[in-house]
């Protein structure tokens, strides 16, 4: 085995494959807000991949930031806390330009990277995956490691699929909390309706 991949994970078999994207997708039931989405890809997902580090941020788009939302690792020293929180305006580092591009992003070096930015601390390998929606990015998936070339095809294709299931979720959530808004604004318009009347 050569010496560099001594630390490298193993791949992982279809079943546990197979075990982590089938966890994920019925996870949803219960979750009614993207926070809770959010922290359960983090802390309940992507742990199961065996990565040390990763970060979920939610694109806002009035601002033109990406929002860091949920993080498993340093980021993470408390249950659904994370330290010194940071936005990161689209284009910026790897993750503001897998962002504007909407392309997962294979970083097997950073320090030869000149876009990378330095979190919490440096690391070598880095994987960004956009959680996207009818070509929409919605947020990203970003995942360090301080091995260089840590990362492999095989986590891009599983990211991208947990991605994927992570949108039509978001999406999904989105929908029931504007229908329980314009159900609240209906409600509150036929009250006053009602005053106006009495």
């Amino acid at each position: 085995m050569h010496p560099n991949n001594d630390h490298r994970p193993a791949r992982l078999s279809l079943e546990e494959l197979e075990e982590i994207l089938i966890y994920f997708s019925t996870s949803m039931f219960g979750k009614k807000t993207e926070e809770d989405i959010l922290w359960d890809l983090a802390k309940n997902c992507i742990s199961r991949l065996g990565f040390v580090d990763c970060v979920v941020y939610l694109l806002d788009e009035k601002r033109g930031v990406l929002v860091q939302m949920a993080a498993l690792g340093p980021k993470n020293p408390q249950r659904y806390e994370i330290l010194d929180r940071i936005d990161i305006p689209l284009g910026e580092g790897i993750t503001g330009h897998t962002a504007l591009t909407g392309q997962a992003q294979l970083i097997p070096d950073t320090s030869k990277d000149p876009r990378y930015i330095v979190d919490d601390e440096m690391r070598l390998s880095e994987i960004c995956v956009p959680i996207k929606l009818d070509n929409r990015v919605l947020g990203l998936i970003d995942s360090e490691h301080p091995e260089k070339g840590y990362f492999h095809e095989q986590h891009l294709r599983v990211l991208s699929a947990i991605a994927s299931i992570c949108a039509i979720k978001l999406q999904r959530v989105r929908a029931e909390t504007q229908a329980r808004e314009e159900q609240q604004k209906r409600f509150e318009a036929q009250q006053l309706m009602n005053d106006l009347k009495a």
